[in-house]
């Protein structure tokens, strides 16, 4: 292939001239990055331009302004060692991701007239999700609006929180005549810098080692790049659109005030002893943009770690970023800069939970699990009967005794969870995985049971150590793990090892219960005679799954009567037998 010099308008960075070094060394494909790459630049500042006709208090998207001074930024945060390490094909979707991210924040009239009213008078210039109008319909509805009558501002929401999505598509559209792979991944890492992280940990969809023009590229790592760039282009022109694009705050300010209050400078990238930090600099007069500061200050750092996080479990050779943290340092001028959030003090939180919300209710933890075991099953029998794949689900209890302690364990042959789970959600204090968009996206058409998020939290209102026994169900996730938990205490970090045992797809939950902790007798002062068997007799007859419950040497079945075929009529079929005979008695 002819050598090529750098296209004029393409920015004179490490990354530009280090893709054209090593685009002119390949030999092996006839594939021409630099002419690609200024064919779809060219396409692409044109229509990102027109942004500011939808939000036109913002500072401009063109070429100049916005796209070329992102590869300076991401020259800075890379470094020479890793931009050197790349390959050229890494280097060019790194380009294209950089170009196209917010290409979906362009939206023209025709797009909006077709997604709102459904009018095709000119279909060509359109270019819709393949799911937008359920989008639509479900923001509409969380929104409580009507898709015919939305207003500006609930437009532009709508945009932004959709152009990830969009601007993948446009990607892989734009691509897809010229090569596939480069239109798949390229649309992969820009809607990867919208996406839960979870989604971008998942190696089937962001994989490392993806087979691209005869070359093997790091679709994760550029994925994690684009994001982390694309939240450092907060210098003074560009800090109102920022602070929208991320932390959309509820305080309205105006065109003035955006105008008035340049408050960031561009980042920096100073050493810090052995690695560098990023440097964030900037001060502000006005209150309402210093909180806003801190909100954003909030998302940043949250991401930079878990992007850190990702690159980290990477552990690849060249990928990793010599970064420890962000310093931010804000002046605040000519006010007091008290910053003031809901903080919770975890013992005063329990007390509320075990007095207020159960009443002290010993067996409250019992029926949260228990609704957790009911949910995973549900799921699991919906995900398997999609792939024609069938179980037997069931539930076991188990309680047994030692001196301090009773240990109630909970079993069921549920979805199970991975680590992404875990971390997410079991350990988030009121953050219902089953309420959550990691859900909504499974498709599944069923009414969990589980909604707050607390399950975890009330077994330490009686217990002090939970052991978790857990195996996703390999039909479901491509990451196999059989993971092994032990939460000492509710102040103290999780521990997880992955187990070495082989574990049956589900979860077993061990919950070491307290004596001392259980409610007295008022007149005795005597602990309470502890029996989970008698609570879930009265609580969970009519539970859709079996419940098999070993406690005090006796084994006792709790079956949903409208699934037995020997008893009918009564409100609870039940079997009880001890566990050294094989006689069976009933009870009512």
């Amino acid at each position: 292939m002819e050598k090529i010099d750098k296209p004029k308008d393409l920015p004179n960075c490490k990354i530009i001239n280090v893709l054209i070094a090593k685009a002119n060394a390949k030999t092996d494909s006839d594939f021409n990055y630099c002419h690609q790459l200024e064919e779809f630049r060219k396409i692409v500042s044109i229509e990102v331009s027109r942004i500011n006709q939808l939000f036109p208090e913002y500072t401009p998207h063109d070429n100049q302004y916005h796209l070329t001074k992102l590869f300076y930024i991401a020259d800075e945060m890379l470094g020479d060692e890793i931009i050197e390490n790349m390959n050229a094909t890494e280097l060019f979707l790194l380009s294209v991701s950089l170009y196209g991210h917010d290409w979906g924040m362009a939206m023209s009239d025709d797009e909006k007239e077709y997604i709102l009213t459904g009018c095709k008078t000119d279909i060509s210039t359109v270019n819709l999700l393949d799911d937008e109008e359920n989008r639509m319909r479900g923001f509409c509805k969380d929104k409580n609006i009507d898709s015919t009558k939305i207003e500006l501002e609930d437009w532009r929401e709508y945009v932004r929180i959709t152009h990830a999505f969009r601007s993948g598509q446009r990607i892989r559209k734009y691509f897809d005549p010229i090569n596939s792979g480069v239109a798949e991944f390229a649309s992969r890492i820009c809607v990867g810098h919208g996406l839960d992280f979870g989604i971008i940990e998942d190696h089937t969809s962001y994989p490392t080692d993806a087979s691209i023009l005869r070359e093997t590229v790091n679709i994760k790592a550029l994925a994690i790049y684009v994001r982390l760039i694309d939240l450092l282009d907060l210098g003074e022109d560009r800090t109102p659109y920022i602070l929208w694009k991320f932390v959309a705050p509820r305080n309205k300010f105006s065109k003035m005030e955006w105008e008035k209050h340049r408050a960031l400078q561009a980042v920096t990238f100073p050493k810090y002893q052995l690695t560098r930090s990023i440097q964030i600099d900037g001060s502000t007069d006005d209150q309402n943009v210093y909180m806003s500061i801190m909100d954003l200050k909030r998302y940043v750092d949250e991401q930079f770690r878990q992007c850190s996080d990702i690159l980290n479990r990477n552990n690849h050779n060249y990928h990793q970023l010599n970064i420890s943290h962000i310093d931010w340092r804000i002046a605040a001028r000519s006010f007091e800069p008290i910053a003031i959030q809901f903080e919770f003090d975890r013992d005063s939180m329990f007390n509320i939970l075990s007095d207020e919300i159960y009443q002290g209710n010993p067996y409250v933890f019992v029926r949260e699990l228990l609704q957790n075991a009911i949910d995973a099953i549900e799921m699991r029998t919906e995900i398997l009967e999609k792939k024609d794949i069938s179980f037997k689900p069931i539930i076991k209890i188990g309680v047994f005794e030692n001196e301090d302690h009773y240990i109630v364990q909970v079993t069921d042959n549920g979805i199970g969870m991975d680590e992404y789970i875990i971390r997410n959600y079991l350990a988030v204090a009121g953050k219902s995985y089953y309420r959550s968009v990691d859900f909504q996206k499974e498709g599944l058409n069923m009414d969990p049971i589980s909604r707050f998020g607390i399950g975890v939290l009330s077994c330490f209102m009686t217990a002090d150590y939970i052991e978790i026994d857990t195996f996703k169900d390999p039909n479901t996730t491509k990451k196999q793990e059989h993971l092994k938990i032990s939460i000492p205490s509710k102040e103290n970090y999780f521990k997880i090892k992955k187990n070495t045992e082989t574990l049956k797809v589900g979860t077993t939950f061990r919950v070491f219960v307290i004596k001392n902790k259980l409610p007295k007798n008022k007149e005795t002062e005597n602990i309470i005679d502890f029996n989970v068997t008698e609570y879930l007799k009265k609580t969970a007859g009519f539970v859709k799954y079996p419940i098999s419950i070993t406690e005090k040497g006796i084994e006792t079945l709790i079956v949903n009567p409208n699934d037995s075929d020997d008893i009918k009529g009564s409100s609870v079929f039940k079997i009880e037998r001890p566990l050294q005979n094989k006689s069976f008695h009933l009870f009512s």
